[in-house]
C-alpha cells in the first residue's frame, strides 16, 4: 500500500505539472512539497486522501473546490484506482480496487513477516537513559529506558540502521560527592557521631555500599568529625551549597590520600553500574555500547574538541575561566568549558562526545533527554553549528517527568535527598510489560501521573490485557484448528480472499493496510505511542469479528480465507508488541 500512496503522489504532481504547462495558472515547484497523501478516519471518504486543493486555492487564486476537480481532470488513469472522488469544500479521495487491499495479506501468509527495505545510508545513534552512575534508575528513567528501546526498534523495523549508547558520566564532581557519601556512612559504622550533610548523596544504598566495603576492607582510616569538617560550618552550607560540597571533598581528599579514596570511588561507581546494567537487563533493554566518558579523557578527545573550537575562533577567556561563544548559535548564554580551576566541564565532554559520534560514521543523531535536561538542547545544538555540522541530523526529543502521585498529593523525586521510588520497585509491584505499556501510551513530552494507589488496584481489565488478549484468541483458534484436525491449506486461502466482504473483515484488512503507515509515521515523528493507539484499534477489531463471526467453517475456501487472514493479523499484533517491547503470550 505503501507503492500506491507513492503513485497516487506521483499522479498529483503530474497533474500540477501539467497544469504548470498550460500556463492557466501560475504554479510554482515549491507547491509540490504541499502533496500530503492522507488515511482518512472514515471508510466512506476512500482509501486515500489529499487536501492540497485547501492547501494551494489561496496561492493560485481559485476555490478550493473548484481546484481539486479541475486537478482531478488531469490525473492520468491508472489501473491501482478504481475511482476519484471530490468532496467539499476541496478534499480528493481516492478508491482503490478492491484486490490491492489483499495484497498484505499475501505477503504475511507467504513470507511470514514484514519489514522495511534497509537504508543503509542513514546510520542512526540512538543516546537514552544515560543515568549519572550516583545512584540506582528511578520511575522517571523508566520512562527513557522504555522510550529509547522503542524507538530504536522502531526506526531499526523502518530499515534504518540504529546503533544505542549508553552514555556514562564516570568522571568529575557527581562522583566525587557520591565517594564522599559512601565514606561518610562508612565511619559512622565505625561509632563516629556527626550531622550527616542534606545535601550529598542521602538514599538507603550508599548505606548498602559502605556495608560491602567494610566487609571487604577495615584498614580505611576513621577521622573524627573536627578533622573531616575543618574549616566548614552550618551556615557555610546555608549560604552556598555547591561551595561547602566542593570544601568538604578537598578536606575528605586530603585526608584519605590518593589509594583510599580511588578505592572508594572506583568501588561506589562499580557497584551502582552495575545495578543499573541489571535493572535495565531485567527490563530487556540492551545496548550496542556503555560509553564511558573517560575514554574521552584518556584518549585527550576533549581537549581536541576545545582547541578545534578554539581555530574556530568561539572560544574567549573570562574571570579564568574558558567559554564558548554559545549565544553566537541562539543559546542564551555562554557555556563554560574549562572551570577557573582548570577542570573541564561536562559541557566540555558534551563537545567530545559529540565529535567522536561523528567521526564513527554516525550521521543521524538522536539524544534522548529528561525534562530536567530541557536547557542542554540549545546548547548541543549550538556545538553542532559550531563544528560545521547540521542541526537537521541532531533529534533531541525530551522526555517528560513521571510524578508521584500518594494520596492525591504530588511527590518530588530527588537522587540527592534519597526519596525516589526505583524502577526496580515499580516494575517488580506491576510487572515489565504493564509497566512499558504504562510508559508509551502517552506522547513522550506530556507528563505521567503514576499514582501509586491506583497502580496497585489494576487487575486484568485494562487495554494491555486485552491487546495481549487478542492475540491469545487467535492462537486459539489456530490450536482448535490442529485440535479438530482441519488443515490449513494458506494457498487455497489466498485465492479464495475476495470471500472476506463482511463489515468485520473489512475493518481487519483495513487495519492490516494501515501498519506501513503507522511504522513510516512513528518513525518520522519518533512518537511510539501510536503503536498503542494502533494496538488498541486491532485488539477492538479482533474481538468484534471473534465474537461475531465463526472462523472454523464447513466451506473450506471460507474457512481458510479467514485463517489467512487471522494469520496476518496474528503477525502485525506480534510484531507491533515485540517492537514496544511487550510479550505475546499465546494463552492467557
Amino acid at each position: 500500500m505503501l507503492k500506491i500512496r507513492n503513485t497516487i503522489f506521483i499522479l498529483i504532481k503530474n497533474s500540477l505539472i501539467a497544469l504548470k504547462k498550460s500556463k492557466k495558472f501560475l504554479i510554482y515547484e515549491s507547491y509540490f512539497d504541499e502533496i500530503f497523501i492522507n488515511i482518512p478516519l472514515k471508510k466512506e471518504y476512500g482509501d486515500f486522501s489529499t487536501n492540497i486543493a485547501l492547501r494551494l486555492s489561496k496561492k493560485i487564486g481559485i476555490s478550493s473546490n473548484n481546484l481539486a476537480h479541475i486537478i482531478c481532470n488531469n490525473i492520468d488513469k491508472n489501473n491501482l484506482i478504481n475511482f476519484i472522488k471530490v468532496i467539499k469544500p476541496g478534499f480528493i479521495n481516492f478508491y482503490i480496487h478492491k484486490n490491492n487491499h489483499f495484497k498484505i495479506i499475501k505477503n504475511l501468509v507467504e513470507k511470514k513477516t514484514w519489514r522495511h527495505k534497509k537504508n543503509i545510508k542513514e546510520k542512526w545513534h540512538i543516546e537514552f537513559v544515560s543515568a549519572n552512575p550516583t545512584g540506582p534508575l528511578h520511575v522517571g528513567h523508566g520512562r527513557s529506558a522504555a522510550y529509547g528501546s522503542a524507538l530504536a526498534n522502531i526506526l531499526c523495523e523502518y530499515g534504518k540502521s540504529v546503533y544505542t549508547e549508553y552514555y556514562i558520566n564516570d568522571s568529575g564532581r557527581q562522583i566525587d560527592i557520591l565517594t564522599i557519601s559512601v565514606w561518610l556512612r562508612y565511619i559512622e559504622l565505625h561509632g563516629i557521631k556527626f550531622d550527616f550533610p542534606k545535601n550529598i548523596y542521602q538514599g538507603f544504598y550508599i548505606k548498602e555500599i559502605a556495608k560491602k566495603i567494610n566487609e571487604k576492607i577495615k584498614n580505611i582510616p576513621i577521622f573524627s568529625q573536627k578533622e573531616i569538617f575543618n574549616n566548614l560550618n552550618k551556615q557555610d552550607m546555608i549560604d552556598n551549597q555547591e561551595l561547602y560540597i566542593d570544601k568538604l571533598i578537598f578536606n575528605i581528599k586530603y585526608l584519605l590520600k590518593f589509594d583510599i579514596y580511588k578505592y572508594i570511588y572506583e568501588y561506589s561507581l562499580k557497584w551502582i553500574l552495575k545495578d543499573i546494567k541489571n535493572d535495565l537487563s531485567e527490563f530487556s533493554v540492551t545496548y550496542n555500547l556503555w560509553f564511558s566518558e573517560k575514554n574521552l579523557i584518556k584518549k585527550n578527545e576533549i581537549q581536541k574538541a576545545i582547541e578545534l573550537l578554539k581555530k574556530k575562533k568561539y572560544i574567549y577567556k573570562k574571570e579564568g575561566a574558558t567559554w564558548f561563544h554559545s549565544k553566537k548559535f541562539g543559546d542564551d548564554k555562554d557555556r563554560v568549558l574549562i572551570r577557573e580551576n582548570g577542570q573541564t566541564t561536562y559541557f566540555a565532554s558534551d563537545a567530545a562526545y559529540i565529535l567522536n559520534k561523528i567521526s564513527r560514521g554516525f550521521n543521524r543523531l538522536i539524544l534522548i533527554l529528561g525534562a530536567d535536561h530541557h536547557g542542554y538542547m540549545l546548547r548541543i545544538q549550538a556545538l553542532m553549528q559550531a563544528f560545521g555540522l547540521n542541526n537537521q541530523n541532531l533529534k533531541i526529543p525530551i522526555v517528560q517527568f513521571v510524578r508521584i502521585v500518594k494520596n492525591d498529593k504530588l511527590t518530588q523525586m530527588s537522587t540527592r535527598s534519597g526519596f525516589f521510588i526505583t524502577f526496580r520497585q515499580f516494575r517488580k509491584k506491576i510487572g515489565n510489560d504493564i509497566a512499558r505499556f504504562f510508559y508509551l501510551t502517552h506522547k513522550v513530552d506530556q507528563h505521567i501521573d503514576f499514582d501509586i494507589n491506583f497502580i496497585k488496584s489494576q487487575n486484568n481489565e485494562n487495554s494491555l490485557y486485552y491487546i495481549q488478549y487478542a492475540y491469545a484468541r487467535i492462537c486459539s483458534v489456530f490450536k482448535m484448528q490442529k485440535n479438530k484436525k482441519l488443515k490449513f491449506n494458506s494457498i487455497n486461502g489466498l485465492k479464495s480472499l475476495h470471500l472476506l466482504k463482511g463489515s468485520y473483515e473489512n475493518c481487519l484488512i483495513n487495519l492490516l493496510n494501515k501498519y506501513p503507515y503507522v511504522l513510516e509515521k512513528s518513525a518520522h515523528t519518533l512518537q511510539p505511542h501510536l503503536f498503542i493507539l494502533y494496538l488498541k484499534d486491532i485488539a477492538k477489531a479482533v474481538h468484534s469479528y471473534y465474537n461475531s463471526q465463526k472462523i472454523l467453517v464447513e466451506d473450506i475456501f471460507m474457512r481458510n480465507a479467514r485463517l489467512c487472514l487471522l494469520f496476518s493479523i496474528k503477525i502485525i499484533l506480534k510484531k507491533s508488541l515485540y517492537l514496544l517491547g511487550i510479550s505475546s503470550p499465546k494463552k492467557m
